[in-house]
């Protein structure tokens, strides 16, 4: 079958760029492009052709000339079926589907990707519905459909629904789907035994009873080792390791702290670490161009990092004490922190959760390099992500690190991570500070 898919808005009009419905910190463009990335190969895996006709990030002087574009490239290729992937707003929940009509040979499709969707997502189908003026459905010659996941301005949809899901859902429809998983490899193997034995004579004897039973079982033979606690692996100081799209530093509390940069990458510098809360990138030589809650030795590391948020806003900060605990709270000034600390610093909630409440501007949830620092146990997570994607996808991958918290800290092009042998993220953006480690 050749079908084409379309990855909804994507594009600028009138020199404005079109994001779809959005939703802090949802972007529909972006869920839009990451669920299309998807779902193309997988579709392909199933023997399908399928052509990909967004035209991404081009200028049109009205919204309907990129419609017109797009369906030029459907028939141009002459698919059977064309998906334009959106997601839903309005106060709405659910999955629902548009055709041109009663009549659309799209319409056997689209009742079962709704269904597929619905099920698999675990959100209300909204069933199939006809809009003959849209201009998705009206403008090629092949059958249409406008597939609108969920709601992006319900908080239930968007908790259940990711662009994988949504791929996943969509090309059910179409065949069967690998439930592989590359972030997810086998490498431990767990045994199980029955007995262990000093005398041979014990062992050949229990095997005998499991054989009688209808078990099969072996005898191995295995040295006896006994380690003292002080001979037990410990983690190192610091280890740098990739994974689910991140680039991960795992060090010590102890060995971390937050400070000035003047002026400088993390790589001109030759200093370990990442970049910090925000700034004003014109004055990073100054101690006075860090714009976030940042403090190192129970006390702001400049002039203007008392505070998260000019306006009083509370947001997420991490904050290592000096009875050695950690913390993640949401606080607006360093006056909030109530015992002595070693550092901290302030960004944005990321785990448990992203609080509307915290008033950040659409533009930090952006699909771009994210930057962010958590903790587990007694172990420090600084996190830059390996490739650009949206705050809410950041958010999937840091999940998958099983922190207990997390925030989020600057990011964009000032995103950076250095590490031993050049290892990390790098960019030509002067920083005003960073959380840094003592030693590697």
């Amino acid at each position: 079958m050749k079908i084409a898919i379309s990855a909804g808005h994507n594009v600028y009009v009138n020199g404005i760029f079109d994001p779809g419905a959005t939703r802090n910190p949802y972007i529909e463009a972006e869920i839009n492009k990451e669920t299309v990335a998807i779902l193309k190969p997988m579709l392909e895996k199933q023997g399908h052709t399928v052509v990909d006709v967004t035209p991404y990030n081009e200028k049109f002087s009205n919204s309907k000339s990129h419609h017109e574009l797009r369906c030029e490239r459907v028939d141009s290729f002459g698919a059977d079926l064309f998906l334009d992937i959106h997601v839903n707003a309005g106060g709405g929940t659910g999955v629902e589907i548009w055709t041109y009509g009663p009549n659309s040979k799209a319409n056997p499709y689209a009742e079962k990707i709704a269904d597929t969707i619905s099920k698999k997502v675990e959100i209300k189908n909204r069933g199939i519905k006809y809009k003959p003026t849209y201009w998705s459905v009206s403008l090629c010659k092949a059958p249409a459909m406008i597939i609108e996941g969920a709601f992006i301005d319900s908080k239930s949809d968007m908790e259940k629904l990711t662009p994988e899901k949504y791929a996943r859902a969509i090309a059910k429809a179409f065949g069967e789907v690998k439930e592989d998983n590359p972030a997810i490899s086998i490498d431990k193997i767990y045994k199980v035994q029955v007995g262990a034995f000093s005398v041979k004579d014990n062992a050949e004897k229990l095997l005998q009873e499991l054989k009688s039973k209808g078990f099969n079982g072996f005898i191995s033979e295995s040295d006896v080792e006994m380690k003292k606690e002080s001979e037990k692996t410990t983690k190192p100081l610091s280890q740098y390791y990739e994974k689910y799209g991140l680039k991960v530093i795992e060090t010590n509390p102890d060995n971390v702290y937050v400070s000035l940069l003047p002026g400088k990458t993390l790589r001109e510098f030759g200093i370990y670490g990442i970049n910090g809360t925000w700034q004003n990138t014109r004055e990073a030589h100054l101690p006075r161009s860090v714009w976030g809650l940042a403090g190192n030795g129970n006390k702001a590391i400049g002039p203007n990092s008392h505070t998260n948020s000019p306006n009083d806003h509370k947001r997420g900060t991490i904050i290592y004490y000096e009875d050695g605990t950690l913390e993640i709270k949401r606080i607006n000034h360093i006056k909030e922190i109530t015992k002595p600390f070693k550092w901290c610093i302030g960004g944005g909630s990321l785990i448990p959760n992203i609080i509307d409440e915290e008033k950040f501007a659409s533009d930090i949830y952006r699909f771009t390099h994210h930057t962010g620092i958590g903790y587990k146990g007694n172990r420090i997570y600084l996190i830059v992500t390996s490739t650009h994607c949206s705050m809410a996808e950041f958010r999937n991958r840091v999940l998958k690190l099983e922190l207990d918290k997390a925030i989020f800290l600057d990011g964009g092009g000032s995103t950076q991570m250095n590490y031993v042998g050049g290892k990390g993220i790098h960019s030509s953006r002067k920083l005003s500070h960073g959380v840094f480690l003592k030693k590697v």
